[in-house]
Protein backbone atom coordinates (compact mmCIF):
# COMPACT_ATOMS: atom_id res chain seq x y z
CA UNK A 1 0.00 0.00 0.00
CA UNK A 2 1.37 3.64 -0.71
CA UNK A 3 3.19 5.38 2.26
CA UNK A 4 2.17 8.71 0.90
CA UNK A 5 1.03 11.32 3.30
CA UNK A 6 -2.56 11.85 1.53
CA UNK A 7 -3.35 7.76 1.75
CA UNK A 8 -2.81 7.88 4.98
CA UNK A 9 -4.93 10.80 6.02
CA UNK A 10 -7.96 12.25 4.52
CA UNK A 11 -10.53 14.71 5.36
CA UNK A 12 -14.75 14.13 4.38
CA UNK A 13 -17.26 16.77 4.01
CA UNK A 14 -19.82 14.72 5.32
CA UNK A 15 -19.55 11.98 8.22
CA UNK A 16 -21.34 9.52 4.92
CA UNK A 17 -18.38 10.77 2.45
CA UNK A 18 -15.33 8.30 3.39
CA UNK A 19 -14.45 6.91 0.31
CA UNK A 20 -16.50 9.52 -1.73
CA UNK A 21 -13.59 10.90 -4.02
CA UNK A 22 -15.82 13.95 -4.67
CA UNK A 23 -16.17 15.02 -0.98
CA UNK A 24 -13.15 14.42 0.36
CA UNK A 25 -10.02 16.25 0.70
CA UNK A 26 -6.34 14.76 0.39
CA UNK A 27 -4.41 15.83 3.56
CA UNK A 28 -0.97 17.40 2.33
CA UNK A 29 1.38 19.22 4.05
CA UNK A 30 0.56 22.43 3.35
CA UNK A 31 -3.27 23.53 3.59
CA UNK A 32 -6.44 22.18 2.89
CA UNK A 33 -9.22 24.45 2.04
CA UNK A 34 -12.81 23.22 2.01
CA UNK A 35 -16.41 24.77 2.65
CA UNK A 36 -17.13 23.78 5.83
CA UNK A 37 -20.74 22.30 6.06
CA UNK A 38 -20.40 21.54 10.05
CA UNK A 39 -19.83 17.92 10.56
CA UNK A 40 -16.68 17.06 8.16
CA UNK A 41 -14.56 13.89 9.54
CA UNK A 42 -10.95 12.64 9.16
CA UNK A 43 -10.02 9.06 7.80
CA UNK A 44 -6.99 8.01 9.23
CA UNK A 45 -4.76 5.23 9.05
CA UNK A 46 -3.61 2.95 11.97
CA UNK A 47 -0.26 4.02 11.51
CA UNK A 48 -0.76 7.90 11.74
CA UNK A 49 -0.99 9.78 14.94
CA UNK A 50 -3.02 12.99 15.04
CA UNK A 51 -1.77 15.95 17.07
CA UNK A 52 -3.28 19.33 18.34
CA UNK A 53 0.07 21.15 18.46
CA UNK A 54 -1.91 23.66 21.34
CA UNK A 55 -3.26 20.88 23.64
CA UNK A 56 -3.33 17.77 24.45
CA UNK A 57 -6.86 16.50 23.82
CA UNK A 58 -7.01 13.62 21.36
CA UNK A 59 -9.32 13.54 18.04
CA UNK A 60 -12.92 10.96 19.40
CA UNK A 61 -13.27 8.02 16.85
CA UNK A 62 -16.67 7.56 15.29
CA UNK A 63 -17.15 4.09 14.98
CA UNK A 64 -14.72 1.34 14.79
CA UNK A 65 -11.94 0.59 12.38
CA UNK A 66 -12.51 -0.62 8.25
CA UNK A 67 -11.01 -1.57 5.29
CA UNK A 68 -9.06 -4.79 7.68
CA UNK A 69 -8.72 -2.92 10.44
CA UNK A 70 -6.54 -0.22 8.41
CA UNK A 71 -8.77 2.86 8.68
CA UNK A 72 -10.96 4.57 11.12
CA UNK A 73 -12.99 7.34 10.97
CA UNK A 74 -12.59 10.41 13.60
CA UNK A 75 -15.01 13.45 14.59
CA UNK A 76 -13.24 17.01 14.30
CA UNK A 77 -12.98 19.84 16.16
CA UNK A 78 -15.02 22.83 15.06
CA UNK A 79 -12.24 25.46 16.82
CA UNK A 80 -9.64 23.89 15.04
CA UNK A 81 -11.24 23.28 11.75
CA UNK A 82 -12.55 26.94 12.30
CA UNK A 83 -12.79 29.90 14.04
CA UNK A 84 -11.36 33.34 13.77
CA UNK A 85 -8.00 32.24 13.02
CA UNK A 86 -8.42 31.21 9.42
CA UNK A 87 -6.14 28.34 9.39
CA UNK A 88 -5.16 26.35 12.03
CA UNK A 89 -2.84 23.71 12.41
CA UNK A 90 -2.50 19.93 13.19
CA UNK A 91 0.59 17.85 13.82
CA UNK A 92 0.83 14.36 12.06
CA UNK A 93 3.15 11.44 12.95
CA UNK A 94 3.83 8.39 10.60
CA UNK A 95 6.44 6.05 11.83
CA UNK A 96 9.32 8.74 12.05
CA UNK A 97 8.27 11.78 9.87
CA UNK A 98 6.53 14.24 10.94
CA UNK A 99 4.22 16.52 8.65
CA UNK A 100 2.19 20.12 9.92
CA UNK A 101 -1.12 20.39 7.91
CA UNK A 102 -3.21 23.96 7.83
CA UNK A 103 -6.91 24.06 7.49
CA UNK A 104 -8.88 26.89 5.53
CA UNK A 105 -12.32 26.11 7.05
CA UNK A 106 -14.43 28.40 4.16
CA UNK A 107 -17.80 29.82 6.08
CA UNK A 108 -17.24 28.15 9.19
CA UNK A 109 -19.50 29.92 12.29
CA UNK A 110 -16.81 32.41 14.52
CA UNK A 111 -17.71 32.26 17.74
CA UNK A 112 -17.84 36.12 18.85
CA UNK A 113 -18.78 38.54 16.40
CA UNK A 114 -16.40 40.14 14.05
CA UNK A 115 -16.09 43.60 15.23
CA UNK A 116 -18.48 44.17 18.01
CA UNK A 117 -17.89 47.19 20.58
CA UNK A 118 -17.55 43.96 23.25
CA UNK A 119 -15.12 41.14 22.54
CA UNK A 120 -16.78 38.65 24.15
CA UNK A 121 -20.07 38.89 22.30
CA UNK A 122 -21.50 35.03 21.28
CA UNK A 123 -22.49 34.42 17.49
CA UNK A 124 -25.92 32.66 17.15
CA UNK A 125 -24.21 29.53 16.61
CA UNK A 126 -22.09 29.75 19.97
CA UNK A 127 -24.91 30.58 22.05
CA UNK A 128 -27.19 27.64 21.06
CA UNK A 129 -24.24 25.42 21.50
CA UNK A 130 -24.29 26.87 25.08
CA UNK A 131 -27.93 25.73 24.85
CA UNK A 132 -27.21 22.46 24.01
CA UNK A 133 -25.14 21.53 27.09
CA UNK A 134 -27.74 23.88 29.57
CA UNK A 135 -30.61 21.08 28.47
CA UNK A 136 -28.61 18.24 29.44
CA UNK A 137 -27.32 20.12 32.93
CA UNK A 138 -31.65 21.18 33.35
CA UNK A 139 -31.96 16.84 32.92
CA UNK A 140 -29.20 16.26 35.25
CA UNK A 141 -30.73 18.43 37.80
CA UNK A 142 -34.10 16.86 37.63
CA UNK A 143 -32.50 13.64 37.61
CA UNK A 144 -33.41 12.30 41.76
CA UNK A 145 -33.79 8.64 42.74
CA UNK A 146 -36.61 7.36 44.58
CA UNK A 147 -35.47 9.15 48.18
CA UNK A 148 -35.06 12.64 46.09
CA UNK A 149 -31.25 12.59 46.03
CA UNK A 150 -29.55 13.52 42.57
CA UNK A 151 -28.78 10.17 40.37
CA UNK A 152 -27.18 10.31 36.37
CA UNK A 153 -30.14 8.17 35.55
CA UNK A 154 -32.95 9.38 33.98
CA UNK A 155 -35.77 7.48 32.57
CA UNK A 156 -36.44 7.87 28.71
CA UNK A 157 -40.06 8.14 29.40
CA UNK A 158 -39.29 11.71 31.35
CA UNK A 159 -37.51 13.58 28.29
CA UNK A 160 -39.96 13.82 26.20
CA UNK A 161 -42.12 15.69 29.39
CA UNK A 162 -38.98 18.32 29.31
CA UNK A 163 -39.34 18.92 25.77
CA UNK A 164 -42.79 19.93 26.63
CA UNK A 165 -41.67 21.82 29.19
CA UNK A 166 -39.67 24.09 26.87
CA UNK A 167 -41.73 24.26 24.52
CA UNK A 168 -44.62 26.14 27.08
CA UNK A 169 -42.16 28.41 29.12
CA UNK A 170 -39.91 30.01 25.58
CA UNK A 171 -42.87 31.87 24.76
CA UNK A 172 -42.46 34.18 27.96
CA UNK A 173 -38.99 34.03 28.57
CA UNK A 174 -35.12 34.21 27.31
CA UNK A 175 -33.66 30.80 27.82
CA UNK A 176 -32.85 29.75 31.45
CA UNK A 177 -29.07 30.18 31.27
CA UNK A 178 -26.81 29.48 34.65
CA UNK A 179 -26.77 33.16 35.70
CA UNK A 180 -30.25 33.06 35.78
CA UNK A 181 -30.29 30.17 38.62
CA UNK A 182 -27.47 32.69 40.38
CA UNK A 183 -29.43 35.89 40.00
CA UNK A 184 -32.44 33.87 41.48
CA UNK A 185 -30.59 32.42 44.26
CA UNK A 186 -28.00 35.11 45.40
CA UNK A 187 -30.09 38.22 44.80
CA UNK A 188 -31.09 38.59 48.62
CA UNK A 189 -28.02 36.50 50.10
CA UNK A 190 -24.95 38.34 47.96
CA UNK A 191 -25.53 41.88 50.10
CA UNK A 192 -25.93 39.86 53.12
CA UNK A 193 -22.72 38.43 52.36
CA UNK A 194 -20.69 41.11 51.57
CA UNK A 195 -22.02 43.54 54.54
CA UNK A 196 -20.62 40.53 56.56
CA UNK A 197 -18.00 39.34 55.18
CA UNK A 198 -15.16 37.71 57.20
CA UNK A 199 -11.70 39.58 58.52
CA UNK A 200 -9.14 39.00 60.12
CA UNK A 201 -6.53 40.22 62.12
CA UNK A 202 -3.12 40.22 61.29
CA UNK A 203 -0.66 40.35 63.72
CA UNK A 204 2.45 42.99 62.18
CA UNK A 205 4.82 45.71 62.89
CA UNK A 206 4.51 49.28 62.84
CA UNK A 207 4.95 53.11 64.30
CA UNK A 208 2.94 54.03 67.09
CA UNK A 209 2.55 57.46 69.06
CA UNK A 210 4.35 56.22 72.28
CA UNK A 211 1.07 56.09 74.59
CA UNK A 212 -0.28 53.49 71.79
CA UNK A 213 3.05 50.87 72.10
CA UNK A 214 1.81 47.73 73.64
CA UNK A 215 3.63 45.25 72.58
CA UNK A 216 6.85 43.93 70.74
CA UNK A 217 9.36 41.35 69.59
CA UNK A 218 12.67 41.05 69.05
CA UNK A 219 13.19 43.01 65.67
CA UNK A 220 11.20 45.95 67.54
CA UNK A 221 13.69 45.85 70.32
CA UNK A 222 16.85 45.62 67.73
CA UNK A 223 15.34 48.67 65.89
CA UNK A 224 14.74 50.36 69.52
CA UNK A 225 18.44 49.97 70.31
CA UNK A 226 19.62 51.13 67.49
CA UNK A 227 18.03 54.50 67.72
CA UNK A 228 19.88 57.50 69.52
CA UNK A 229 18.95 58.55 72.80
CA UNK A 230 18.56 57.45 76.31
CA UNK A 231 14.93 57.54 77.11
CA UNK A 232 12.10 56.17 74.96
CA UNK A 233 10.93 59.68 74.40
CA UNK A 234 14.22 60.73 72.30
CA UNK A 235 14.22 57.14 70.53
CA UNK A 236 10.51 57.74 69.14
CA UNK A 237 12.53 61.01 67.53
CA UNK A 238 10.50 64.28 66.33
CA UNK A 239 7.42 61.83 65.01
CA UNK A 240 7.53 60.12 69.04
CA UNK A 241 6.58 56.69 67.14
CA UNK A 242 8.03 53.73 68.12
CA UNK A 243 8.27 50.23 66.20
CA UNK A 244 5.92 47.65 67.67
CA UNK A 245 3.83 44.56 66.89
CA UNK A 246 -0.03 46.08 66.23
CA UNK A 247 -2.59 44.13 64.82
CA UNK A 248 -4.72 45.22 61.63
CA UNK A 249 -8.01 43.93 60.34
CA UNK A 250 -8.12 42.76 56.68
CA UNK A 251 -10.32 41.35 53.90
CA UNK A 252 -7.52 39.77 52.38
CA UNK A 253 -8.73 36.20 52.93
CA UNK A 254 -9.40 33.41 50.53
CA UNK A 255 -12.98 32.86 50.94
CA UNK A 256 -13.25 36.97 50.39
CA UNK A 257 -10.74 36.26 47.49
CA UNK A 258 -13.48 33.99 45.87
CA UNK A 259 -16.49 36.36 46.86
CA UNK A 260 -14.53 39.43 45.02
CA UNK A 261 -14.18 36.96 41.90
CA UNK A 262 -18.05 35.03 41.93
CA UNK A 263 -19.13 38.87 41.92
CA UNK A 264 -16.97 39.89 39.12
CA UNK A 265 -17.40 36.72 37.10
CA UNK A 266 -21.46 37.26 37.52
CA UNK A 267 -21.12 40.86 36.48
CA UNK A 268 -19.52 39.85 33.29
CA UNK A 269 -21.78 36.74 32.44
CA UNK A 270 -24.66 39.29 33.08
CA UNK A 271 -23.83 41.35 30.74
CA UNK A 272 -23.48 38.83 28.23
CA UNK A 273 -26.91 37.48 28.87
CA UNK A 274 -28.80 40.43 29.08
CA UNK A 275 -26.95 41.96 25.25
CA UNK A 276 -27.43 38.38 24.04
CA UNK A 277 -30.09 35.94 25.09
CA UNK A 278 -32.44 38.80 26.23
CA UNK A 279 -34.68 40.54 23.05
CA UNK A 280 -36.55 43.81 22.54
CA UNK A 281 -40.31 41.90 23.67
CA UNK A 282 -38.79 39.40 26.44
CA UNK A 283 -36.71 42.57 27.94
CA UNK A 284 -39.79 42.77 30.84
CA UNK A 285 -39.54 39.02 31.40
CA UNK A 286 -39.19 38.13 34.81
CA UNK A 287 -35.79 36.32 34.02
CA UNK A 288 -34.46 39.39 32.68
CA UNK A 289 -35.47 41.70 35.45
CA UNK A 290 -33.89 39.41 37.87
CA UNK A 291 -30.71 39.46 36.13
CA UNK A 292 -31.03 43.10 35.54
CA UNK A 293 -31.07 43.78 38.98
CA UNK A 294 -28.95 41.17 40.32
CA UNK A 295 -26.24 42.81 37.97
CA UNK A 296 -26.88 45.96 39.90
CA UNK A 297 -26.57 44.23 43.04
CA UNK A 298 -23.25 43.22 41.49
CA UNK A 299 -22.43 46.58 40.35
CA UNK A 300 -22.62 48.21 43.69
CA UNK A 301 -20.84 45.15 45.86
CA UNK A 302 -17.86 45.40 43.91
CA UNK A 303 -17.22 49.06 45.19
CA UNK A 304 -17.40 48.01 49.21
CA UNK A 305 -14.12 49.32 50.52
CA UNK A 306 -13.83 46.11 51.92
CA UNK A 307 -12.25 44.72 48.51
CA UNK A 308 -9.76 47.25 47.79
CA UNK A 309 -7.71 44.99 49.48
CA UNK A 310 -8.88 42.29 48.12
CA UNK A 311 -6.36 40.37 45.33
CA UNK A 312 -7.27 37.49 42.54
CA UNK A 313 -7.90 34.17 44.21
CA UNK A 314 -4.59 31.92 43.33
CA UNK A 315 -5.23 29.15 40.14
CA UNK A 316 -6.02 25.53 41.33
CA UNK A 317 -7.83 26.93 44.54
CA UNK A 318 -8.52 24.68 47.60
CA UNK A 319 -11.48 25.53 49.46
CA UNK A 320 -10.87 26.43 53.42
CA UNK A 321 -13.23 25.34 56.41
CA UNK A 322 -14.73 28.80 55.87
CA UNK A 323 -15.83 28.23 52.17
CA UNK A 324 -17.44 24.78 52.80
CA UNK A 325 -19.23 25.21 55.95
CA UNK A 326 -19.70 28.90 56.70
CA UNK A 327 -23.30 29.67 55.82
CA UNK A 328 -22.00 33.12 54.18
CA UNK A 329 -19.97 31.17 51.61
CA UNK A 330 -21.49 27.98 51.17
CA UNK A 331 -23.13 29.05 48.31
CA UNK A 332 -21.09 31.23 46.81
CA UNK A 333 -18.00 28.59 46.82
CA UNK A 334 -20.92 26.29 45.12
CA UNK A 335 -22.04 28.25 41.94
CA UNK A 336 -18.34 29.48 41.69
CA UNK A 337 -17.47 26.08 41.22
CA UNK A 338 -19.98 25.91 38.22
CA UNK A 339 -19.36 29.28 37.28
CA UNK A 340 -15.50 27.90 36.32
CA UNK A 341 -17.00 24.63 35.04
CA UNK A 342 -19.51 26.43 32.70
CA UNK A 343 -16.51 28.56 31.09
CA UNK A 344 -14.19 25.70 31.14
CA UNK A 345 -16.96 23.54 29.10
CA UNK A 346 -18.07 26.26 26.91
CA UNK A 347 -14.17 26.17 25.08
CA UNK A 348 -14.58 21.98 24.77
CA UNK A 349 -18.39 22.77 23.72
CA UNK A 350 -17.16 25.17 21.09
CA UNK A 351 -15.14 22.57 19.82
CA UNK A 352 -16.64 19.58 19.74
CA UNK A 353 -20.06 21.24 19.09
CA UNK A 354 -20.83 18.30 16.43
CA UNK A 355 -20.49 15.41 18.81
CA UNK A 356 -22.96 17.77 21.07
CA UNK A 357 -25.40 17.87 18.15
CA UNK A 358 -25.03 13.91 17.15
CA UNK A 359 -26.23 13.78 21.51
CA UNK A 360 -29.34 15.75 20.95
CA UNK A 361 -30.29 14.01 17.78
CA UNK A 362 -29.72 10.95 20.15
CA UNK A 363 -31.86 12.22 22.98
CA UNK A 364 -34.49 13.16 20.39
CA UNK A 365 -35.04 10.01 18.47
CA UNK A 366 -34.53 8.38 21.94
CA UNK A 367 -37.35 10.13 23.15
CA UNK A 368 -39.24 9.01 19.74
CA UNK A 369 -38.96 5.68 20.21
CA UNK A 370 -40.01 5.95 23.91
CA UNK A 371 -43.74 7.69 23.13
CA UNK A 372 -43.99 4.50 20.54
CA UNK A 373 -43.42 2.16 23.63
CA UNK A 374 -45.35 3.91 26.69
CA UNK A 375 -48.22 3.21 24.69
CA UNK A 376 -48.97 6.35 23.33
CA UNK A 377 -50.09 4.51 20.42
CA UNK A 378 -51.88 1.25 21.36
CA UNK A 379 -53.68 -1.51 19.19
CA UNK A 380 -57.17 0.43 19.13
CA UNK A 381 -55.66 3.40 17.76
CA UNK A 382 -54.15 1.84 15.05
CA UNK A 383 -55.48 0.47 11.55
CA UNK A 384 -52.07 -0.06 9.56
CA UNK A 385 -48.85 0.69 11.84
CA UNK A 386 -46.40 -0.27 13.93
CA UNK A 387 -46.77 -1.13 18.14
CA UNK A 388 -43.83 -0.21 19.80
CA UNK A 389 -43.30 -2.21 23.05
CA UNK A 390 -39.90 -1.82 25.03
CA UNK A 391 -38.19 -5.16 26.13
CA UNK A 392 -36.06 -3.15 28.11
CA UNK A 393 -36.66 0.24 30.17
CA UNK A 394 -33.16 0.81 30.72
CA UNK A 395 -32.64 4.53 31.95
CA UNK A 396 -30.53 7.61 30.05
CA UNK A 397 -27.16 8.21 31.72
CA UNK A 398 -25.86 11.50 31.31
CA UNK A 399 -22.17 12.19 32.74
CA UNK A 400 -21.69 15.08 34.90
CA UNK A 401 -19.34 16.93 32.79
CA UNK A 402 -19.29 16.86 29.20
CA UNK A 403 -16.36 14.49 27.13
CA UNK A 404 -15.20 16.46 24.56
CA UNK A 405 -18.93 17.69 23.93
CA UNK A 406 -20.59 14.29 24.61
CA UNK A 407 -22.86 13.55 27.53
CA UNK A 408 -24.74 10.29 26.56
CA UNK A 409 -23.18 7.37 28.03
CA UNK A 410 -22.99 5.31 25.19
CA UNK A 411 -24.97 2.08 26.31
CA UNK A 412 -27.74 3.80 27.53
CA UNK A 413 -29.90 4.45 24.61
CA UNK A 414 -33.38 2.90 25.07
CA UNK A 415 -34.79 -0.34 23.61
CA UNK A 416 -34.71 -3.08 22.40
CA UNK A 417 -38.04 -2.60 21.73
CA UNK A 418 -40.75 -5.69 20.18
CA UNK A 419 -42.01 -4.02 17.19
CA UNK A 420 -45.60 -5.65 16.09
CA UNK A 421 -46.89 -4.75 12.34
CA UNK A 422 -50.62 -4.21 12.26
CA UNK A 423 -52.91 -4.61 9.22
CA UNK A 424 -56.30 -4.09 9.06
CA UNK A 425 -56.53 -3.93 12.68
CA UNK A 426 -54.69 -7.55 12.87
CA UNK A 427 -51.77 -8.61 14.66
CA UNK A 428 -49.54 -9.75 11.89
CA UNK A 429 -45.25 -9.91 12.24
CA UNK A 430 -43.01 -8.96 15.14
CA UNK A 431 -39.50 -7.83 15.15
CA UNK A 432 -37.22 -6.83 17.15
CA UNK A 433 -35.05 -3.10 16.84
CA UNK A 434 -31.91 -2.57 18.35
CA UNK A 435 -30.45 1.00 18.92
CA UNK A 436 -26.77 1.13 18.57
CA UNK A 437 -24.37 3.57 19.66
CA UNK A 438 -20.91 3.97 17.52
CA UNK A 439 -19.01 3.86 20.64
CA UNK A 440 -20.05 0.11 21.51
CA UNK A 441 -20.34 -0.95 17.60
CA UNK A 442 -17.44 -3.31 17.90
CA UNK A 443 -19.91 -5.32 20.65
CA UNK A 444 -22.47 -5.89 17.33
CA UNK A 445 -21.42 -8.12 14.58
CA UNK A 446 -24.20 -6.77 12.36
CA UNK A 447 -22.99 -2.88 12.54
CA UNK A 448 -19.28 -3.57 13.38
CA UNK A 449 -18.24 -3.45 10.01
CA UNK A 450 -19.92 0.09 9.25
CA UNK A 451 -17.16 1.92 10.65
CA UNK A 452 -16.66 3.68 7.05
CA UNK A 453 -20.36 4.68 7.25
CA UNK A 454 -20.16 7.50 9.90
CA UNK A 455 -23.31 6.91 11.29
CA UNK A 456 -23.82 8.82 14.58
CA UNK A 457 -26.71 5.84 15.74
CA UNK A 458 -27.60 2.34 14.59
CA UNK A 459 -31.07 1.23 14.69
CA UNK A 460 -31.46 -3.09 13.54
CA UNK A 461 -34.47 -4.41 12.49
CA UNK A 462 -34.41 -8.67 13.28
CA UNK A 463 -37.34 -10.24 11.89
CA UNK A 464 -39.16 -12.74 14.36
CA UNK A 465 -40.31 -16.55 13.46
CA UNK A 466 -41.63 -16.08 9.94
CA UNK A 467 -41.74 -12.24 9.11
CA UNK A 468 -41.68 -11.64 5.77
CA UNK A 469 -39.04 -8.98 5.23
CA UNK A 470 -35.20 -9.40 5.94
CA UNK A 471 -32.53 -7.78 8.39
CA UNK A 472 -32.01 -4.03 8.20
CA UNK A 473 -29.79 -1.43 9.56
CA UNK A 474 -31.17 2.08 9.77
CA UNK A 475 -28.30 4.41 10.00
CA UNK A 476 -28.86 7.93 11.15
CA UNK A 477 -25.88 11.13 10.68
CA UNK A 478 -26.28 13.84 12.36
CA UNK A 479 -25.53 17.41 10.72
CA UNK A 480 -23.96 20.84 12.49
CA UNK A 481 -25.43 22.71 10.10
CA UNK A 482 -25.44 25.88 12.48
CA UNK A 483 -22.18 25.51 12.44
CA UNK A 484 -21.14 26.22 8.91
CA UNK A 485 -22.98 26.61 5.52
CA UNK A 486 -26.19 25.36 5.63
CA UNK A 487 -26.43 23.09 2.23
CA UNK A 488 -30.13 22.76 0.10
CA UNK A 489 -32.01 19.81 1.36
CA UNK A 490 -32.04 17.81 -1.57
CA UNK A 491 -28.21 17.94 -2.04
CA UNK A 492 -27.34 16.62 1.32
CA UNK A 493 -30.28 14.13 0.76
CA UNK A 494 -29.16 12.75 -2.73
CA UNK A 495 -25.70 13.00 -1.52
CA UNK A 496 -26.15 10.75 1.78
CA UNK A 497 -28.03 8.21 -0.43
CA UNK A 498 -25.20 7.68 -3.44
CA UNK A 499 -22.75 6.99 -0.48
CA UNK A 500 -24.65 4.93 1.89
CA UNK A 501 -25.45 2.89 -1.71
CA UNK A 502 -21.65 2.66 -2.62
CA UNK A 503 -21.44 1.56 1.13
CA UNK A 504 -24.09 -1.26 0.86
CA UNK A 505 -21.57 -2.60 -2.40
CA UNK A 506 -18.60 -2.22 -0.95
CA UNK A 507 -20.09 -4.24 1.96
CA UNK A 508 -21.73 -6.61 0.60
CA UNK A 509 -19.30 -7.47 -1.60
CA UNK A 510 -17.15 -8.53 1.65
CA UNK A 511 -20.20 -10.65 2.91
CA UNK A 512 -22.89 -12.31 1.07
CA UNK A 513 -25.54 -11.61 3.69
CA UNK A 514 -24.86 -8.19 4.47
CA UNK A 515 -28.60 -6.57 5.60
CA UNK A 516 -29.95 -3.71 3.55
CA UNK A 517 -29.33 -0.28 4.37
CA UNK A 518 -31.65 2.76 4.91
CA UNK A 519 -30.37 6.18 5.85
CA UNK A 520 -31.59 9.35 7.46
CA UNK A 521 -29.85 12.67 8.52
CA UNK A 522 -30.70 15.18 11.64
CA UNK A 523 -29.41 18.37 10.27
CA UNK A 524 -29.63 21.77 12.77
CA UNK A 525 -30.77 24.95 10.91
CA UNK A 526 -30.27 28.65 12.37
CA UNK A 527 -32.62 29.60 9.90
CA UNK A 528 -35.81 27.72 11.07
CA UNK A 529 -37.97 28.29 13.74
CA UNK A 530 -40.08 24.90 12.89
CA UNK A 531 -38.66 21.08 12.38
CA UNK A 532 -39.11 20.56 9.04
CA UNK A 533 -39.56 16.51 7.80
CA UNK A 534 -38.65 15.95 4.00
CA UNK A 535 -39.02 12.58 3.18
CA UNK A 536 -37.10 10.51 0.74
CA UNK A 537 -37.64 8.77 -2.11
CA UNK A 538 -35.69 6.43 -4.74
CA UNK A 539 -32.62 9.01 -4.88
CA UNK A 540 -32.86 10.59 -1.90
CA UNK A 541 -32.63 9.93 2.03
CA UNK A 542 -35.26 11.56 4.37
CA UNK A 543 -34.12 14.49 6.09
CA UNK A 544 -34.83 16.49 9.27
CA UNK A 545 -34.14 19.95 9.98
CA UNK A 546 -34.58 20.90 13.59
CA UNK A 547 -34.40 24.20 14.66
CA UNK A 548 -30.52 24.93 16.55
CA UNK A 549 -32.56 27.08 19.10
CA UNK A 550 -34.02 24.59 21.75
CA UNK A 551 -36.55 27.78 22.42
CA UNK A 552 -37.76 28.15 19.21
CA UNK A 553 -41.80 27.66 19.95
CA UNK A 554 -41.86 24.58 17.44
CA UNK A 555 -38.57 23.16 18.29
CA UNK A 556 -37.76 19.66 19.65
CA UNK A 557 -40.83 18.55 20.86
CA UNK A 558 -41.97 18.92 17.65
CA UNK A 559 -39.01 17.62 15.71
CA UNK A 560 -39.70 14.00 17.98
CA UNK A 561 -43.42 13.90 16.39
CA UNK A 562 -42.12 14.17 13.49
CA UNK A 563 -38.98 11.18 13.97
CA UNK A 564 -42.20 9.00 14.97
CA UNK A 565 -43.38 9.99 11.35
CA UNK A 566 -40.09 9.40 10.35
CA UNK A 567 -38.92 5.75 11.91
CA UNK A 568 -42.64 4.32 11.07
CA UNK A 569 -42.18 5.67 7.15
CA UNK A 570 -38.54 3.31 6.78
CA UNK A 571 -40.11 0.93 8.73
CA UNK A 572 -42.89 1.01 6.15
CA UNK A 573 -40.82 0.71 3.41
CA UNK A 574 -39.32 -2.44 4.46
CA UNK A 575 -42.50 -3.82 3.14
CA UNK A 576 -42.91 -2.18 -0.27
Amino acid sequence: MPHSLEEKIQLHLWPWSVEIPEESRNITAGCVEFPFYGSPILSISHEARLYIPSRMEQFKPLGTFYDNARYQVYETPHGILAGQAALKELRIRIADKTFYVAFNARDAAERFIPGSSNPSQKTPTARYVDAWSLVFDDLFDKATDSKGEYTSEIPWAAILDYLNEIKKDTAKEPRKALIVSIAEDMINRLPVTVASARKILLRCRDFVPIHRFQESDAHCLRWYVQQPGGTKEEKAGSKQRLLAVVRKESFNTLENQVLKDFINRCYLESSRYLQGEVTHDKKNSSRAMTVQSYKGTCNISLKETIFEEVVKPPHGIQPNYVLQQDTRYKKVWEWYKKLLRREHAEDSLWDWQSRTWADVMRLLIGAALMNYGEGKKNKQEIHHGFLFEPLAKAPLHLRLEQERGSRIVADSLPGPFLITRVVNGMLCEKMVLEIIHPDIAQKHQIVEDLGRVGGHLYMVLYPLGSCSIKKRVFVFWSVNGAGGIEVDNDKMAISAYKALWQHYVMSRARRLEFPSLKGMIVASSLKEQDSKLFTGDKEKLPVLIVPADPEAPEAWASAVDKLCVAIEEMLKQCYE
